[in-house]
């Protein structure tokens, strides 16, 4: 994987977000609706099914990212971001100074993300590449990963990825903007053999998925969770 970022249509820009009292910097696409035009997109999405939607500075992104940094107290564990597209949430964890793993099945989304961790100051922190169809042997304590189940043909991969690579008594947070094609997967989470609990942005706990809304999708390998103090507030 190179670690230059490379010419795309519309170019680049660099934006600051502003999470709670943390500044970060990002560079993104400067127009990402031209990207999805372009027609080596158009040609790579016939041939593979893969769409440049790390592209976006998604809203359930920064929800998620300024929730990491202010609602919780996370411990300082090897964390694994899936999707990481530009990623913002995984600059959030390394912010609170957890080792993070940034992954995506887009190799251009891993350096966007890279640069960004760099002009950032973070040091702690890798990227791969990750097809949820291939998990790889290797667990971690913690998975974070949003905006993921917008499409229904993904949520048994990232099950199936989630039963290999979560830690036996790891957690894992999804955050959701509540999609519709999200509404089944606590449920298939949960007859998968996986233990769900839902919370909301005060990070107070849902009695079912909320439609429209977001949300955290919680998941451990048990009803007795994971030991970490997750839902305090710092």
């Amino acid at each position: 994987m190179t670690d230059r970022l490379p010419d795309i249509p519309g170019g680049w820009i660099d934006e600051t977000v502003l999470l709670g009292d943390v500044r970060l910097n990002l560079t993104q696409p400067a127009d990402p609706d031209v990207m999805l035009d372009d027609p080596l997109v158009r040609e790579r999405f016939d041939r593979d099914g893969i769409m440049p939607y790390w592209a976006y500075l998604w809203p359930a992104a920064q929800k998620m990212a300024e929730l990491l940094l202010t609602q919780i107290s996370l411990p300082t564990m090897p964390t694994l971001e899936l999707g990481a597209g530009l990623g913002l949430v995984g600059l959030a964890a390394l912010a609170r100074g957890m080792p993070v793993t940034f992954s995506d099945c887009d190799e251009i989304s891993l350096v966007v993300a890279m640069e960004n961790a760099r002009q950032n100051g973070f040091t702690e922190v890798a990227a791969r590449h990750l097809d949820w169809n291939k998990p790889w042997v290797e667990e971690f304590p913690i998975i974070i990963g949003c905006d993921l189940l917008f499409e229904e043909i993904n949520h048994e991969p990232i099950l199936r990825l989630l039963d290999k690579m979560l830690a036996e008594d790891g957690i894992c947070w999804l955050g959701e903007p509540g999609r519709q094609a999200a509404q089944r997967f606590p449920q298939r989470a949960t007859e998968s053999g996986l233990h769900v609990i839902i919370l909301d942005e005060q990070i107070h706990r849902l009695p079912r998925f909320a439609p429209g809304e977001f949300q955290v999708i919680q998941i451990t390998k048990s009803e007795h969770e994971s030991g970490f103090d997750f839902s305090a507030e710092p």
